[in-house]
């Protein structure tokens, strides 16, 4: 049986901007503690800077903390199911965008001496980036844009 969860107000816009904040700049931070810092420190701190990444991206995935739901479209008015819908289309043009930007930066990049990611390390940095930005992505913008409710 569907039966609707029951409703929390979002968060402030302030603080969901500080959690999408937080989840991108904590990923930039993560990557350039990995790769500045001599080691241990780099395990380390690249360690506690990956947890709170990590617990910002999830916390700003949660629905519940943007007032909308992920679960079926049976769940939500039309309105909140309009906003779901419009945050995931922007989504999805900015990946799509990315789809085709990244190869033709890689195309004119080899032939250019661009950087290119080359080691393990890099690709693994670009694979992770991507799969952060693919997973929240859709969330942030939620996040983002979404006014606060008048009470």
């Amino acid at each position: 049986m569907n039966t609707p969860p029951r409703y929390v107000s979002p968060r402030p816009l302030a603080v969901r901007r500080r959690l999408v904040l937080a989840a991108y700049l904590g990923y930039a931070a993560l990557l350039l503690a990995w790769t500045l810092l001599p080691r241990p420190w780099n395990l380390l701190v690249a360690g506690i800077v990956g947890v709170l990444t990590v617990a910002a991206g999830g916390n700003l995935m949660r629905p519940r903390h943007l007032g909308i739901s992920d679960g079926p479209d049976t769940l939500l008015d039309e309105r909140q199911l309009r906003i779901r819908n419009e945050a995931y289309l922007n989504a999805y043009r900015v990946l799509g965008l990315l789809f085709i930007v990244v190869p033709l930066y890689a195309m004119i990049g080899l032939d250019n001496g661009w950087w290119l990611p080359r080691t393990f390390n890099e690709l693994q940095a670009v694979f992770w980036g991507a799969l952060l930005l693919a997973s929240t992505l859709p969330s942030a913008i939620l996040a983002w844009t979404e006014p606060d409710l008048r009470e």
